[in-house]
């Protein structure tokens, strides 16, 4: 899914929810932090890993932490930062390599929460955001390593369901992402495509004050 697409869902979105904002019940979370794990499935190959891997990975591994604050009781403000990354192991005349990619996404993020339980335990919520991110690739062995990396743009839209109400509790997702990065120099092939663009299954575990 292009960065354009997304964003049209987004816009979509949050002009429904906007609208529909004063018939939903209150989340009662006030400030909610939170960290996760998860499954990362590119969408598309790139020069990367096409050309710099003995075996292309198509899925790479999640991290995240997250902040969010909820001025508008259903809609709430955020800060997310996301981490993937993909590796593989190989030896060479006895010595061990490793090539890495790493592409982290710092995204300020918009939240709706369109349906709440009536006991307030359980909810469903919409995620929309966008911000800067980065795209690193790296071999390394016992003896040192070397990095290259590019800069770029991110977009992410998605939906969660989160249970616990207040204080401590859990969520569990799903998230499209697309990224956009100027081109990776790695020693003289320049102009490399990279791309972290997919989608992710994540589960986080969060605390929630009022």
């Amino acid at each position: 899914m292009r960065i354009h697409t997304v964003v049209s869902v987004f816009i979509l979105v949050f002009a429904s929810l906007i609208i529909s904002n004063f018939a939903v019940g209150q989340t009662k979370q006030n400030v909610v932090i939170g960290i996760g794990l998860g499954i990362h499935g590119y969408s598309d190959s790139d020069d990367v890993r096409q050309n710099y891997f003995l075996d292309e990975p198509t899925a790479g591994g999640v991290g995240k932490i997250f902040g969010e604050w909820y001025p508008f009781e259903s809609i709430g403000i955020g800060f997310h930062a996301i981490s993937i990354g993909s590796s593989e192991t190989f030896w060479i005349f006895g010595v061990e390599f490793e090539n890495k990619i790493n592409i982290t996404s710092s995204l300020i993020t918009a939240q709706f929460i369109p349906y709440v339980s009536g006991d307030g335990y359980y909810r469903f919520g919409l995620i929309g955001g966008a911000g800067s991110s980065t795209y690193e690739y790296s071999l390394s062995n016992a003896f040192g390593s070397v990095a290259y990396e590019t800069t770029g743009t991110a977009v992410l839209a998605g939906g969660y369901v989160d249970w616990g109400g207040e204080s401590f509790g859990a969520r569990f997702g799903l998230n499209v992402l697309s990224t956009s990065f100027d081109g990776l120099d790695i020693s003289t092939d320049t102009g490399l495509n990279a791309d972290g663009s997919g989608t992710h299954w994540y589960f986080d575990l969060r605390w929630a004050f009022q």
